[in-house]
């Protein structure tokens, strides 16, 4: 999404969606989520922090947000991880599943289990999840209701091309997972 050009366009309740796994992990007894995103300004990266840090925030905690880098992920989280206190980390929330699953590697290699040393929640099921001895908590995007309202904003734009261009957002549903029970 660039926000700049005046096109249609169907996005996810990003900030919705991270209020979601914010509020899972929490519920689930955990008090200190850090989140770890890419280090880089793509519109719905950004609104997903900027969901987890209000939502941390109205809670009277104080948001952390570790930025990898997307070119480098898997040396980047292996860095971040190294040096992270887990004795103070109770929750991680990744940005996408791509640094979820860099990060479950990471964390395995260092010894560090889910949930019992940390929890962790992510943006985006992944087949790889599957792969996990257990359930990793997640964001699922509604990829067919995507489809479906693209396509309605195609047809609309092709029978009318003055119809003034639109944004359709669309609910986020959270998946539970063992991932983000209490430590």
């Amino acid at each position: 999404d660039i926000e700049a050009l005046d096109v249609n366009r169907v996005l996810l309740d990003n900030e919705k969606a991270a209020e979601m796994l914010v509020t899972a992990l929490l519920n689930n007894g955990n008090r200190n989520v850090e989140m770890i995103s890419y280090n880089m300004s793509l519109s719905n990266i950004v609104s997903r922090e900027e969901g987890y840090c209000k939502s941390v925030e109205a809670r009277g905690l104080t948001p952390v947000v570790h930025k990898v880098d997307y070119a480098k992920i898997g040396e980047s989280m292996e860095m971040l991880m190294n040096g992270m206190n887990f004795e103070n980390v109770d929750a991680l929330l990744f940005a996408t599943n791509s640094l979820a699953i860099a990060g479950i590697k990471a964390l395995d290699r260092l010894g560090i289990t889910i949930p019992d040393r940390v929890s962790i929640a992510a943006f985006d099921g992944s087949e790889a999840f599957d792969l996990y001895p257990i359930s990793i908590a997640h964001i699922e995007q509604p990829i067919s209701e995507f489809a479906h309202q693209a396509l309605r904003l195609v047809v609309g734009e092709i029978e009318n091309d003055e119809e003034p261009k639109r944004s359709v957002i669309l609910a986020p549903n959270y998946i539970a997972g063992e991932s983000a029970a209490k430590r």
